[in-house]
């Protein structure tokens, strides 16, 4: 068969990249008093807004440019090989190739979320944080404080 080649391929960019890459995770209370704490004490290493870069990248693949297209991309579930639907093929292979480029390693594999807001926990030093304004999605690094 002609597409055994590409479905190896396709299967092994799957399994490889585990999807989803995150667990979504809604904020409450613990997650709220933690995120309240680093905006409020850690040091702001970098800030930009829109995030060009995401913008970027969330249009060239067709998700929605806010922090709710973020958790649908960190939280897709790339489904299995398709012999009857290449254009989806190639559009999941798309998508897997951009979370392997882009997502970040986390402690927890959890994105954060609530309210156009979410933030990753990249380890326990550093949290990178999405928020949602009028000029586009604003990424916001802090560092712990030593």
């Amino acid at each position: 068969m002609i597409q055994m080649p590409t479905k190896k391929k396709y299967d092994s960019l799957r399994e490889e990249l585990d999807t989803p890459v995150f667990v979504v995770c809604d904020i409450g209370s613990a997650e709220q008093t933690f995120i309240d704490d680093v905006r409020a004490s850690w040091y702001k290493h970098a800030e930009e807004c829109p995030d060009s870069i995401l913008s970027d990248v969330m249009k060239k693949i067709g998700y929605a440019n806010s922090v709710e297209g973020l958790i649908d991309l960190y939280g897709h579930q790339i489904p299995p090989y398709s012999f009857f639907d290449s254009e989806r093929n190639k559009r999941e292979a798309i998508i897997a190739v951009t979370l392997a480029v882009i997502a970040p390693i986390t402690v927890d594999g959890c994105i954060y979320h609530k309210d156009g807001f979410a933030y990753l926990r990249l380890n326990n030093q550093a949290v990178e944080c999405f928020e949602d304004t009028s000029d586009g999605v604003k990424y916001t690094l802090y560092f712990k404080k030593k």
